[in-house]
């Protein structure tokens, strides 16, 4: 029984010379057609490329979220364990004193008491 007939070039519809070298492999059958196939470097290569894309398009999206998003909030909580005033040139690390002061106060007791009980109603009847 003679071997199964590959795919000619012509049947692929690509040239050898439209391949880089590096990538084109030619095998002979028995019926005299010839087949191309490329490398696992080739493959390699071109995962490698299409991560590439993929990280330099979403690049720029990261750095504006680094830089609009997070680096505020950040800066925002490192703010918050110091005595830092607005317009003041300088500020002292103070710790967890603010949150206990927050704590303290009645006000804010009741804010936030008013706030959950808020919470607790509208959020489950908007569901």
């Amino acid at each position: 029984m003679p071997a199964p007939e590959l795919a000619s070039i012509e049947t692929l519809g690509t040239a050898p010379s439209a391949l880089p070298s590096a990538t084109r492999t030619t095998t002979r059958t028995t019926t005299g057609t010839t087949t191309l196939s490329t490398t696992p470097s080739a493959t390699q290569s071109a995962t490698r490329r299409a991560t590439l894309t993929g990280w330099s398009l979403s690049a720029p999206a990261a750095f504006l979220m680094l830089a609009m998003l997070i680096g505020p909030m950040l800066a925002v909580v490192l703010l918050a364990f110091t005595d830092y005033q607005l317009g003041a040139s300088t500020f002292e690390w103070i710790g967890l004193r603010n949150f206990i002061d927050l704590a303290e106060e009645r006000s804010f007791r009741k804010s936030l008491g008013n706030t959950l009980l808020y919470a607790a109603i509208v959020v489950p009847g908007s569901v």
